[in-house]
């Protein structure tokens, strides 16, 4: 699915509708891997994501502490955590020392990744993988999302 995102009240809308539409695995964590150039609007997806689901403060990018755990409310989708990592600065190797297996066997988790890309060799098969990027002509962003678990 591609949609074009004109303002931040667009990133929050479609934002909302995405966190309706997930649900906790019955084994695994639910991951969603972001890419996009640098300023593409990962940060502020993640943010309107986050505020979506009920995670009350500030919601920012982890760069330089690599990985943000969020106690969520109850929520429908069933989900205990939100883990926010920024994979720009750090390999896979390196990211498993810090225990991402471990996230990843618990599905109350929804792990959102910015610069999944760059772990690709350890995302799991059935990860969503969703796009940002600046469209060619005029304003706004361009979101494209998929689900790697239908193809």
């Amino acid at each position: 699915m591609q949609k074009i995102l004109l303002s931040l009240a667009d990133t929050k809308v479609f934002a909302e509708g995405f966190s309706k539409k997930l649900e906790t695995k019955t084994s695994g964590a639910t991951v969603v891997g972001l890419v996009g150039d640098l300023g593409a609007g990962k940060t502020t997806f993640v943010k309107a994501l986050a505020k979506s689901l009920g995670v009350r403060g500030r919601v920012m990018s982890p760069t330089f502490i690599i990985i943000k755990r969020f106690n969520l409310p109850r929520n429908k989708a069933g989900f205990k955590n939100m883990y926010h990592l920024d994979c720009y600065r750090i390999s896979s190797k390196e990211l498993l020392k810090l225990g991402f297996k471990d996230a990843l066997k618990d599905s109350q988790n929804l792990m959102v990744i910015e610069w999944a890309d760059r772990i690709k060799n350890i995302m799991p098969k059935n990860s969503i993988w969703i796009k940002l990027s600046h469209p060619k002509y005029g304003k706004g962003r361009v979101i494209e999302y998929r689900d790697q678990s239908s193809e």
